[in-house]
């Protein structure tokens, strides 16, 4: 930095239009050579922002320690390195609190194919970050022996776009592996939930074990 021998607008030496910078172009901030403290202040004021949006990092950072913060997690990312796509950005405090939890609810299930009644246990989730994991068993009653379909409750509301936002299986065990039932659980894009879909060889209740994870959006 230097300062004008006279200043051409103030003739001061007190207003920051009088010092001015005489580096190198500053390519994260737009400062040139001969910019003022207050131009360059007010570049750096528009310039070195956090990048917001509701998803995680999918380009490179502009520039190291860059930040960038997802409001849908939330979690704040810094980038590490630039040039390298998305593995330029690492998460900040990813065992804070803010961006994991867990705990125990009973899932509200629906009827959707061949369902006579279900009842849900008390099932079990973890999230980290923008993942939730559940874990529980229920209770189905079909009409009649075969395929069935049956909406389970999130824990955390999600606004599901693919099939494969949701991800896991259920099993029930009845003695015998020819009597063993299965099913797999994907995501109801429609109601924003999960979706069992599985097959019985009995029209009693039968205990299904399930596990699923999913995606908050």
């Amino acid at each position: 930095m230097r300062t004008a021998a006279i200043c051409p607008t103030c003739a001061t030496y007190e207003n920051a239009l009088c010092v001015l910078y005489n580096g190198e172009y500053l390519v994260n901030t737009d400062i040139s050579p001969l910019d003022s403290v207050e131009t360059a202040i007010i570049k750096i004021n528009n310039n070195l922002v956090p990048i917001v949006d509701t998803n995680i990092p999918s380009t490179s950072a502009t520039y190291l320690g860059q930040l960038f913060l997802n409001t849908a997690a939330p979690t704040l990312y810094f980038a590490e390195s630039v040039g390298t796509g998305v593995n330029d950005w690492v998460a900040l405090g990813a065992s804070s609190p803010i961006n994991t939890s867990s705990g125990t609810y009973v899932p509200v299930t629906v009827a959707v194919l061949n369902v006579a009644s279900a009842a849900s246990s008390i099932s079990h989730y973890m999230r980290t970050e923008g993942q939730v994991s559940v874990q529980g068993s229920l209770d189905v009653s079909t009409t009649i022996i075969g395929a069935f379909e049956l909406i389970i409750a999130l824990p955390i509301s999600s606004s599901l776009v693919a099939l494969t936002d949701v991800s896991g299986m259920a099993i029930s065990y009845l003695g015998l592996p020819a009597l063993t039932n299965f099913g797999y659980i994907e995501a109801d894009v429609v109601n924003n939930q999960a979706i069992l879909k599985g097959i019985t060889t009995t029209t009693s209740p039968t205990t299904f074990y399930f596990n699923f994870t999913y995606t908050i959006l």
